[in-house]
């Protein structure tokens, strides 16, 4: 198996922890953005009626809010099929690499939090993580 080939699953593993956390971060920003609407909604409730434009921007804001959401809810649903599929593939493998790959990619920990949590030293944790993603692409190979 060709150095390419390899790198093509470990980067299928490595966006999948990227893909994750942008959707984290998009749905922080969706939540403050519906704090926000919430917040104008009960001043402008608790004010005397205002004139249509007050009502009309916030009117844009919570259709801004719900696309913004309807996106997120796509790319979750996307992130959850890859998930599924690397998990498959991480399930067939011995351990101690399924470990080291659930925790680094699965996870999110870095190399050195997972060193921890199998109770082996870095440099060999190392080791087994190449050795691991040698073996995920194997199986990743036959998958397709």
């Amino acid at each position: 198996m060709s150095k390419k080939e390899i790198n093509k699953f470990k980067q299928e593993l490595i966006d999948y922890i990227h893909n994750k956390k942008w959707i984290e971060e998009r749905l922080e920003d969706i939540i403050e953005d519906r704090s926000l609407l919430d917040k104008i909604t009960k001043n402008l409730s608790d004010m005397p009626r205002g004139s249509a434009k007050v009502y009309d921007q916030n009117a844009e804001l919570l259709v801004s809010v719900m696309d913004d959401s309807n996106v997120i809810q796509k790319f979750v649903e996307e992130l959850k099929e890859k998930r599924v599929k690397i998990e498959s593939r991480i399930d067939k493998m011995p351990q101690p690499y399924k470990n080291i790959l659930y925790f680094r990619y699965i996870k999110g920990y870095n190399l050195t939090e997972v060193s921890n949590i199998i109770d082996e030293e870095y440099d060999y944790t190392r080791k087994l993580h190449g050795i691991a993603l040698l073996k995920y692409a194997r199986i990743g190979e036959r998958d397709v």
